[in-house]
């Protein structure tokens, strides 16, 4: 069943998303443990901590030249897990959007992209700054932001890498164990 969100933004709730979402952010929270030694508890407390991290990530990136997989990989699961830590203290459902765009739909029909988010923070750093992302979506999805006269942002979908060479193993996959 789709709907049309006051935002103007279709949106589809999808249980097999919100599976995959829930098994990407429970490997992010082993991820955390196995290599920050830091308990990932889904506690919005723990959101300073993950842009801690991302902001650890962003700053190695230029000396490690992580793959465009990589990078995807580890957006979809700190997304997810960013996600799911709105999701279970907050309410809100994973769905798509525009047909394929993973999103978390909260408080007041309000659309998010928490793996588009988490890019851009790697990519931009500070000015995408996850722990103040989070606290907009809070005051968005309790009512507490104006909404008049701010027309939706859909990001746009994370590149693709091409496909045609054998890839170096990069940054992201180091940190995956050589997955």
């Amino acid at each position: 069943m789709s709907d049309l969100t006051s935002s103007g933004i279709y949106f589809q709730a999808d249980p097999e998303l919100q599976q995959v979402a829930t098994r990407s952010a429970d490997f992010c929270v082993k991820f955390i443990q196995h290599k920050f030694g830091k308990n990932a508890d889904y506690s919005e407390a723990f959101v300073p901590e993950i842009e801690n991290i991302l902001h650890l990530l962003h700053l190695s990136m230029p000396a490690s030249k992580p793959s465009e997989d990589d990078i995807e990989q580890f957006c979809s699961m700190f997304g997810s897990y960013l996600g799911e830590t709105y999701r279970r203290n907050r309410g809100g459902a994973w769905g798509v959007s525009d047909g394929r765009t993973p999103t978390l739909s909260f408080g007041g029909g309000f659309k998010s992209f928490p793996s588009a988010r988490v890019y851009k923070r790697l990519i931009n750093g500070e000015e995408d700054n996850v722990h103040h992302w989070y606290l907009g979506m809070i005051q968005y999805g309790s009512g507490g932001a104006s909404t008049q006269n701010t027309p939706p942002s859909t990001p746009p979908p994370l590149p693709q890498s091409p496909s045609t060479a054998p890839k170096e193993k990069g940054f992201f996959s180091k940190l995956f164990g050589g997955r």
